[in-house]
């Protein structure tokens, strides 16, 4: 569904991602992980549209998305769920999942998508009236994904979904992304969470300085987990292929 090939980003003289290579087949949840500043987010941006790269390719269902701009893939089929949650904190609940519709047609079926999300989060229920901007960061998370899902998106891009929650809200919001991948939704999520990572994905990729270094099937890549080395030592196997 998604086949990224040889992607570079620079910010001004700053290589940010460089010759960056992935794949997400249909009905998959993959997984891009490693630490702060490895280029996880600018990588979710380039395939959403924020950021255009300076090289390489990025199709989706077999159609090009280099230079389209974000609404426009939207329309497409991607829907981005940013770091940092980005609602819109003035707008209500009701009024956040109400703009996130407003690339659809068909009153009905928006209303059923929205009662869908509700009750994938519950909680947002009781705040639809309420300002987005008060509720908790978890709150904002489940809003945010909410958003993205109301776009009726065929792959989901989710950037960094546990950061600054509780654990308690991290459980819940890996527990929507497994059922929404049992569902049958294609998933692709940056998280730097190794563990919980590798335990919910089907495929992970390890990104680093900018690089792809190991995928899941290296068995090198649990040990690099559980002794601290993906993040502080060097497991540089020369960028493998996805």
């Amino acid at each position: 569904m998604l086949l990224v090939e040889g992607l570079h980003v620079y910010y001004g003289q700053i290589a940010a991602l460089r010759d960056v290579s992935l794949r997400v087949d249909e009905g998959e949840l993959v997984g891009v992980i490693g630490p702060n500043g490895a280029g996880k987010s600018t990588l979710l941006l380039a395939v959403a549209g924020g950021i255009r790269p300076t090289a390489g390719k990025i199709t989706f269902n077999g159609h090009s998305v280099v230079g389209m701009a974000p609404d426009a893939i939207v329309k497409r089929g991607i829907s981005l769920v940013p770091e940092g949650r980005r609602i819109f904190g003035t707008l209500t609940v009701a009024e956040n999942l109400k703009v996130a519709s407003s690339t659809r047609h068909g009153r009905e079926e928006i209303s059923r998508d929205v009662e869908h999300v509700l009750e994938l989060f519950p909680i947002l229920s009781t705040y639809l009236r309420k300002p987005a901007g008060e509720l908790s960061g978890g709150e904002q998370q489940q809003l945010a994904i909410a958003r993205a899902l109301i776009a009726k998106p065929k792959l989901l891009l989710v950037d960094e979904p546990s950061l600054g929650l509780a654990p308690i809200l991290v459980d819940r919001v890996f527990e929507v992304l497994e059922e929404l991948h049992k569902q049958g939704m294609t998933i692709l999520v940056v998280e730097q969470n190794a563990v919980r990572a590798h335990a919910l994905t089907d495929r992970l990729y390890v990104l680093r300085t900018g690089r792809i270094e190991l995928l899941d099937k290296d068995p090198r890549l649990i040990h690099a987990i559980e002794s601290g080395e993906l993040y502080f030592g060097r497991t540089d196997n020369g960028g493998p292929n996805p």
